[in-house]
């Protein structure tokens, strides 16, 4: 299969005037579609688009009050030793240019894989991700992500993954922030199946 939908439902945490604000974000829906694809080399290739709805609340800091179109285009490298180096980049475009700006964005990541059986069971990968980003018009931000992704099931298609994202710029207004994510490809089994 070369196609992907994605659907994206974030549940953020975040503290403001020393109260904690929790709620469903913005959710998103991608479609992804394989280019490249030489299992020989380790080289994939991918571009897509994403619709991000504006679902959550922006009063609260859940959403941004606004939908974003984000066409993007992705590539991935095999690396000797189970590692790899990634790299995604877009823009962003808002519905409301009076609320939200048009923005470039290129994020990379560099990681390595320890899995079990030979890389047929349970794996770790830890991983750096650099990320840069530039609203038209505006100054460039990078952020740095040191992280870990685990697997929750044998087959892989539970993945869950935490880290920090620390701010390399601008970092009077924006501040480390912890990021977790949860993911399912349930079209390879169920939930909770493979987990032994």
């Amino acid at each position: 299969a070369r196609s992907q939908i994605e659907i994206l439902l974030p549940v953020d945490f975040q503290q403001a005037d020393r109260r904690w604000v929790k709620g469903i974000g913005d959710v998103a829906f991608a479609l992804r579609r394989t280019l490249l694809s030489r299992p020989a080399s380790g080289t994939i290739a991918a571009a897509g688009a994403e619709v991000v709805l504006p679902t959550g609340n922006a009063d609260r800091g859940l959403g941004n009050g606004y939908a974003i179109y984000e066409p993007f285009a992705m590539w991935g490298q095999a690396l000797p030793h189970d590692s790899y180096f990634q790299m995604h980049g877009g823009l962003e475009f808002p519905s409301n240019s009076e609320k939200g700006s048009n923005e470039a964005y290129l994020r990379s990541a560099i990681g390595t894989t320890f899995a079990q059986d030979r890389g047929f069971g349970r794996a770790w990968s830890p991983q750096v991700e650099l990320l840069w980003a530039r609203p038209f018009g505006g100054e460039s931000e990078w952020d740095v992500v040191p992280q870990i992704q685990i697997s929750l099931s044998k087959l892989q298609h539970v993945l869950i993954a935490g880290g920090v994202r620390v701010p390399l710029t601008q970092r009077e207004e924006r501040h480390p922030r912890v990021l977790v994510y949860f993911l399912w490809d349930w079209f390879d089994g169920g939930l909770f199946s493979f987990w032994k």
